[in-house]
């Protein structure tokens, strides 16, 4: 729901991890600003890498903040939502890392409705009872500078176990939701959906904060057919989700191919499939933008 209290789906791009080469280029204005116009989409997401395969935040921190606020400036200046992504895949919590990054990030932007925070980006093995712990404490801080910003809770197994967190959920906090990843090329695509609209019936608050046309590993084969089943589920019941990825890595869930540059987002002929598929997606189903 927006500030003028309207319902809206989002539907929009992540970017790469930012500390990874094939990435970071696309923390830019210039980025934002072609997803606006020429994609359509509505939201971009900031991926700040934690540690994974490269130094990330945990060794560069003002660096790497630099990134995601450029993002963050960027999006605020489009009238765009943006989505601060704590990323990484692991049990394990940095919780001391993620309190100070997110104090900082919600000191700066305190009362900025454009700007939604993702506390944790894949949980693995750990049970919802670790993780929402962790979550209470990030969203604590959190609301200490701003009350009303939209909270993005990440569920165990990769964000697919909905349902643990429907049995018990963060209460005493707003705008709280909980995040749901899904890979179209993987297994048992349809037994989750089945899972995921029990929750949806019910009105549980699922955010699509990451999905992919391919497997997990954000290569393998592309799955339209079951990429369309599940945008369609979603867009039955007016959940936002966010696709995986703007980079120009040579894997199958890259939107860009090998070589791009920020300007090339503006082109079609810097697309790979899943880029194609995705921007066609966008532009038939979200509103032509202002300001472009």
């Amino acid at each position: 729901m927006s500030e003028k209290g309207k319902i809206i789906q989002l539907r929009g791009m992540s970017l790469f991890h930012s500390n990874l080469q094939e990435g970071t280029i696309f923390y830019n204005a210039e980025t934002v600003r072609a997803l606006k116009c020429s994609w359509r989409a509505n939201i971009v997401r900031a991926a700040m890498g934690v540690y994974m395969f490269s130094p990330g935040y945990l060794a560069n921190k003002n660096k790497e903040k630099a990134k995601i606020k450029a993002v963050v400036d960027a999006a605020i200046a489009n009238g765009m939502y943006v989505l601060v992504d704590w990323h990484y895949t692991s049990d394990e919590i940095f919780e001391e890392a993620a309190r100070q990054f997110f104090k900082e990030m919600s000191t700066e932007y305190r009362g900025v409705p454009n700007v939604l925070y993702e506390i944790y980006n894949e949980p693995v093995k750990n049970s919802w009872d670790v993780v929402k712990r962790y979550h209470e404490k990030i969203i604590q801080v959190i609301r200490a500078n701003d009350r009303d910003a939209i909270i993005i809770c990440g569920t165990p197994w990769y964000d697919q176990k909905i349902l643990d967190a429907y049995s018990n959920p963060i209460k005493n906090y707003n705008n709280i939701m909980y995040t749901l990843h899904f890979y179209a090329s993987e297994g048992g695509a349809d037994q989750l959906r089945k899972v995921v609209e029990i929750a949806l019936k019910r009105k549980f608050p699922i955010f699509v904060t990451e999905h992919g046309l391919t497997l997990g590993t954000g290569d393998g084969p592309i799955n339209e057919k079951q990429t369309n089943l599940w945008w369609n589920l979603l867009d039955k019941y007016g959940i936002s989700y966010i696709n995986w990825s703007i980079c120009n890595k040579k894997e199958n869930s890259a939107a860009l191919k090998p070589g791009s540059t920020p300007k090339d987002v503006w082109k079609d002929s810097a697309l790979t499939n899943s880029g194609r598929i995705v921007k066609r997606m966008l532009i038939s189903k979200n509103p032509v933008p202002t300001g472009c």
